[in-house]
């Protein structure tokens, strides 16, 4: 039984379900200038590879808007600042699970990139030693911004 629901699962990894890289498009929350109301324009259209745990690898095509009143305020969909970093291609989730498999379960680069690669993410051992520092520099500021609440329960 455990055989079939095991098939079962593997049919369902973005792989599978995603033989190629989708497209996924992301826009603002907003479509008006928050200080003057006028309708926002499109300044640019920008595609980036984007590659999380859940979905796997995708195209990430999202909408820079701009105020024509207000030109230096721009404004880019916060869904997509959720996902992953700026300029970067693998999402927080991804760092996550690199981070947790290096220093928690005390995992090489290579056990990394092979559980990875079953997951459909597929990255070397330097990207895996790169994000692996990113999850320490993060998890540093986390820390840093948490202070003023720990004191506090302190």
């Amino acid at each position: 039984m455990k055989h079939f629901v095991d098939r079962l699962i593997g049919n369902f990894q973005s792989a599978v379900l995603f033989p190629i890289k989708p497209t996924i498009h992301f826009y603002p929350n907003i479509r008006q200038c928050p200080e003057c109301k006028a309708r926002l324009h499109v300044l640019k259209t920008v595609t980036k590879s984007v590659v999380t745990m859940d979905i796997g690898a995708f195209w990430a095509k999202h909408r820079l808007m701009y105020c024509p009143n207000h030109r230096q305020n721009t404004f880019s969909s916060e869904q997509l600042k959720r996902l992953v970093p700026k300029s970067a291609t693998f999402g927080y989730d991804v760092i996550v699970a690199v981070g947790t498999a290096l220093f928690v379960r005390c995992r090489s680069n290579k056990e990394v990139m092979d559980e990875l690669a079953a997951k459909n993410i597929f990255i070397s051992e330097r990207e895996i030693s790169y994000l692996g520092r990113k999850f320490i520099i993060y998890l540093a500021l986390a820390h840093r911004q948490s202070q003023p609440l720990l004191k506090s329960f302190i």
